[in-house]
């Protein structure tokens, strides 16, 4: 079976597979900073990133950037003024949120999108990663004891997406280059060697 066979369906498979990571539990009190953590991956262009509140079918977002700028207006306006990137400039793929002066209202469930785009041997290749987030905020009741989440476990869920993501496109470069270079014409009864 050659590498393209097993890492080619794998490849269309991936974006899927990648797409909802991991759901991460929060717990917070009123009142409180919260990081929502989101990786997008090392190396690659963020081209998108969307924050959603998927429970409230609000069609305005949490935070919305794109064309390396955030659009305030298209936020829900019970987080407007209260939420911004953690890291400026989304450093090191780092596009988790901070989302200040919790309150009860903002329980619930938050949802990552990002898409990076990667410039490979002249060919754009997109990956989408998502995470879910769900967020308890509540007088009573402990904290997770780290309210920035789980994110060493997205920060690997996420880059190993991306690995195989990448591992399957060299796989099938490889594989089409090495058929390329054993490629032999067929035998034609008209050309006569030279001898």
């Amino acid at each position: 079976m050659s590498l393209c066979a097993v890492f080619c369906p794998l490849l269309l498979c991936l974006p899927a597979a990648a797409a909802v990571l991991e759901q991460l539990e929060i717990r917070a009190k009123p009142g409180g900073d919260v990081v929502l953590p989101c990786q997008a991956g090392l190396g690659g262009a963020i081209t998108l990133l969307e924050w959603r509140r998927p429970d409230l079918k609000a069609r305005e977002y949490v935070f919305f950037y794109r064309e390396e700028r955030a659009y305030p207006n298209y936020q829900l306006p019970s987080v407007r003024g209260r939420v911004e990137p953690r890291e400026p400039g989304m450093k090191n793929g780092d596009v988790s949120v901070v989302l200040k002066d919790v309150s009860v209202n903002d329980t619930g469930t938050y949802e990552c999108r990002v898409t990076v785009s990667f410039t490979e041997h002249n060919k754009t290749i997109r990956s989408e990663v998502r995470n879910l987030i769900h967020l308890t905020v509540t007088h009573s009741g402990q904290t997770t004891g780290n309210e920035h989440g789980n994110l060493g476990l997205v920060v690997g869920a996420s880059v190993a997406g991306v690995f195989l993501l990448l591992l399957g496109v060299i796989s099938c470069i490889v594989y089409r280059l090495k058929k390329k270079s054993s490629y032999k014409p067929p035998a034609d009864a008209s050309v006569v060697p030279v001898t």
